[in-house]
C-alpha cells in the first residue's frame, strides 16, 4: 500500500512536471491534480491500512 501511495503521487508530479513546459498541464491543473487531488487519495488510501470500519448511526437517527 505505502509503495503504491508513494508511486503515484511520483507519478502525478512527474506527468504535470513534464506537461507544464509545453503548455499540456496549467499551473493551476498540477497543483490540483499533484498536490490536493493526491493528498486525498493518498489519505484515502492509508485509511485504509487502520481497519476502521464506521460507526452505527444512533438508533433515533436511522431511516427505516
Amino acid at each position: 500500500m505505502l509503495n503504491q501511495n508513494i508511486w503515484s503521487s511520483l507519478t502525478a508530479k512527474a506527468m504535470s512536471a513534464i506537461g507544464a513546459p509545453f503548455g499540456y498541464v496549467s499551473v493551476l491543473m498540477g497543483i490540483v491534480i499533484g498536490d490536493v487531488g493526491m493528498s486525498l487519495g493518498v489519505t484515502g488510501n492509508a485509511m485504509q491500512l487502520t481497519g476502521l470500519e464506521p460507526d452505527e448511526p444512533p438508533a433515533e437517527l436511522s431511516v427505516e
